[in-house]
């Protein structure tokens, strides 16, 4: 089930979330094999600024909770001030993951002590440049490679649209360095 209103979100039958700068959808997962209940993922769009206010949201998140970051294009520093007391304060929510993670997350990821606040990186996105087609970024899951900071600049990674081998465009001991912490 989802719920979305570009900005809006109905969360059940209680008032509708605003985050200015960013637009929220929230459905529900399926259970994964062997778990027992499903979570809930929120897919978060946009420009984590000082516009950014997730206390309605903040408010409405229970249980297993999946926050989806591939659609943050940008981040300031207000911003960051306001998702640090977002995932530092979800006192209902019994598990955080991060899943696709952009780069501008990764990037703060690394810089900002405690970013991910208590949660875990599921799935991130990274730098990876296919010279053929001119395609960008690349979605790794941790189900689908050891991470291992010195290795994964390294993993042959085929471009999703024209199939040729794509190299990763960053230094990598300082792009995959939030690994150290996972």
């Amino acid at each position: 089930m989802v719920r979305e209103t570009d900005g809006l979100v109905r969360s059940g039958q209680g008032p509708l979330l605003w985050a200015p700068s960013i637009a929220v959808r929230i459905q529900e997962e399926a259970p994964a094999p062997g778990a027992v209940r499903c979570r809930t993922v929120v897919e978060l769009h946009g420009d984590l600024d000082e516009n950014a206010d997730f206390g309605d949201l903040r408010d409405s998140l229970r249980g297993d909770v999946a926050i989806d970051l591939s659609g943050i294009r940008r981040i300031r520093s207000a911003g960051i001030r306001e998702w640090l007391g977002f995932v530092r304060d979800l006192p209902q929510v019994d598990s955080l993951v991060l899943v696709g993670c952009s780069v501008p997350c990764v990037i703060q990821l690394n810089i900002v002590h405690n970013f991910r606040g208590p949660a875990r990186v599921e799935s991130f996105r990274a730098p990876y440049l296919c010279a053929t087609c001119g395609d960008y970024e690349v979605l790794i899951e941790r189900a689908e490679v050891s991470w291992h900071r010195e290795t994964l600049a390294y993993l042959p990674v085929d471009c999703p649209r024209c199939g040729e081998q794509m190299e990763f465009d960053e230094v990598p001991d300082r792009y995959f360095q939030f690994l150290a912490d996972t």
